[in-house]
């Protein structure tokens, strides 16, 4: 391998190892032959090599660490001047000062963490501690279906004013306890994905409806334990009057009634059984109707909802109302039951909603209504691309 480094132009731009590149050739690497490149993608390595090569590569602007973090390599990133995106895949609960590692490369736009523990183990994000990345623009934690790891994250959100997309998509056991303080001080925050969270009272927090510059908001599998009077979405739900992309996949609809549903602490409606919700099956799940209030959505994802039948009274209540969507997304994949819970094998568990199909009347009444409209049973929604009355499938 070093051979053919040996070959490559030293005007190299971008560097991409793959998990079959040999152990030495981090060392190859360090000679300062590639000084000027800006991006740079490191599979599983040692430490002390990698150690030896960051600080070669002062034009860097993209890294990308692959398989473990080693606290030597974090300590070593805030000598790189011109990193904006840090991409890290932790393995093990990271080091008490990796936030302050973090916080020192000033200039950073974009951090994305992808927890894949090789053990069951919990981490931490403090945004408190990030307040100095004054440029930081999109945060990204993400950890896959079934991984053994919990996430905390704390306060500190709003101290990141030039954030403009957030996404949590792990299992998390709370918000950040400050935030109501998020639609003020968070003006620039644009995109928010929410997957796995669990939600205080089973519903989207009044305050994140007063964030205005909101275009996109996704609640993936977030168990939005609907009452009679709406489903999951609070009636503040109307001032997301710029809100153009919304998913609310998996989230357990059902419009439920009063006897499977008791007051918990607080005057807070729970259902009777837990953790999961048995539906009858015979309940007919309706479109959230506060979603008339978005007249600006084009894109509107509403998979996976177990007892979802479109009907002609959702059509004309609701999804009539969006002179703007011109994406409809109602497919049966990643189907749950109750409350929003992935069931193992796609299944539904006995006695829960079933998937349905719109009826004939709403299809017509849609195509009446919204003559542009695309209607999708099996992409989701982040295989298309673009948020605008010409959505189209994303490229493959």
């Amino acid at each position: 391998m070093a051979a053919v480094l040996a070959q490559v132009s030293p005007k190299l731009q971008l560097l991409h190892l793959g998990a079959g590149a040999p152990p030495d050739l981090l060392g190859a690497l360090a000679t300062g032959r590639f000084a000027g490149l800006r991006a740079l993608d490191l599979p599983a390595c040692n430490g002390p090599a990698a150690a030896s090569l960051l600080p070669t590569l002062s034009q860097l602007e993209e890294l990308t660490l692959r398989d473990g973090v080693f606290e030597g390599v974090l300590s070593l990133l805030g000598a790189l001047p011109r990193l904006r995106l840090l991409s890290l895949t932790v393995t093990a609960p990271l080091p008490a000062g990796y936030h302050a590692h973090l916080a020192a490369c000033r200039q950073l736009e974009e951090v994305h963490l992808y927890l894949a523990p090789m053990l069951p183990a919990r981490f931490e994000l403090q945004p408190a501690a990030l307040m100095r990345l004054t440029r930081l623009r999109s945060l990204l934690i993400s950890s896959t279906p079934g991984t053994l790891c919990g996430l905390t994250v704390g306060p500190g959100l709003a101290g990141l004013p030039a954030l403009q997309e957030l996404q949590v998509d792990s299992r998390v056991d709370g918000l950040p306890s400050d935030l109501c303080a998020l639609p003020c001080l968070l003006p620039a925050l644009r995109e928010l994905r929410l997957a796995r969270c669990c939600l205080a009272g089973g519903t989207l927090p009044a305050p994140l409806c007063d964030i205005a510059s909101l275009r996109r908001l996704d609640l993936l599998h977030c168990r939005l334990a609907s009452g009679c009077v709406h489903a999951g979405l609070p009636p503040q739900f109307s001032r997301l009057t710029n809100l153009k992309h919304l998913s609310l996949e998996g989230c357990g609809l059902c419009v439920a009634p009063p006897s499977l549903w008791r007051r918990g602490k607080g005057g807070a409606a729970e259902p009777r059984t837990q953790p999961r919700l048995r539906l009858p099956a015979g309940l007919r799940v309706e479109v959230p109707r506060a979603l008339c209030e978005a007249r600006q959505l084009s894109v509107l994802d509403l998979s996976g909802n177990l007892g979802l039948e479109v009907s002609l009274g959702d059509v004309q209540a609701t999804l009539a109302c969006l002179p703007r969507l011109a994406l409809l997304l109602l497919g049966k994949q990643a189907a749950c039951g109750g409350l929003g819970m992935p069931l193992a094998g796609g299944g539904a568990p006995a006695g829960a909603p079933e998937w349905r199909t719109p009826s004939v009347a709403a299809l017509v009444a849609l195509g009446q209504a919204l003559p542009l409209l695309q209607i999708d049973f099996d992409r989701k929604a982040h295989e298309y691309e673009g948020i605008g009355s010409q959505a189209r499938p994303g490229a493959a």
